[in-house]
């Protein structure tokens, strides 16, 4: 009798989680926050949804790992790559520097990035030096802000050039 309620009972829990993922994925797939190709995170994973289903949403990692998320426990998804996407760098320059000089440095190369050939028509909004952001704990330098609105999926390739340009700048002005 008693193995018959504790079969019971986990046929009930097991049938409830069925339940749920099934639930989940009808709202998924109705409210559409995410489709296949999308980057996302979602319940703790990161990575490029290859299948959305009833039942399970399937992600692929940056090491080629391919996850099978639950439905049931997706609670946040978080879309990398619908509508627009920010390219937020935070550029350390060393304590003492002309501030003043190191941001007109940084305008212009945003300036000339914004127009250059092979990327001008990834921007939705130009890069911008934004402000002299607060230093957090550790840095090492006095933090300026850039940012930029770009097309989605773009964020990373922009953020890397932006980065690479911006030391090759501020190396050449000294």
């Amino acid at each position: 009798v008693a193995l018959g309620a504790a079969l019971g009972a986990a046929l009930g829990f097991g049938a409830q989680q069925l339940v749920r993922d099934y639930l989940n994925g009808i709202l998924i797939l109705g409210e559409n926050p995410y489709s296949v190709g999308d980057v996302v995170t979602i319940a703790g994973v990161t990575g490029t949804v290859e299948e959305v289903g009833l039942r399970r949403t399937v992600v692929r990692d940056v090491d080629g790992a391919v996850h099978s998320v639950p439905n049931g426990e997706i609670h946040v998804a978080s879309n990398f790559t619908r509508t627009f996407a920010r390219v937020r760098e935070r550029l350390l320059v060393p304590a003492g520097t002309d501030i003043r000089g190191a941001t007109a440095v940084l305008d212009a190369m945003c300036a000339e990035l914004a127009t250059a050939d092979g990327w001008e028509e990834r921007f939705v909004e130009p890069p911008r030096v934004l402000r002299v952001d607060a230093p957090s704990p550790g840095d090492a330098g006095i933090p300026i802000l850039v940012i930029a609105t770009v097309r989605p999926g773009e964020q990373w390739e922009v953020a890397g050039e932006l980065r690479r340009r911006a030391i090759e700048a501020l190396a050449a002005a000294g």
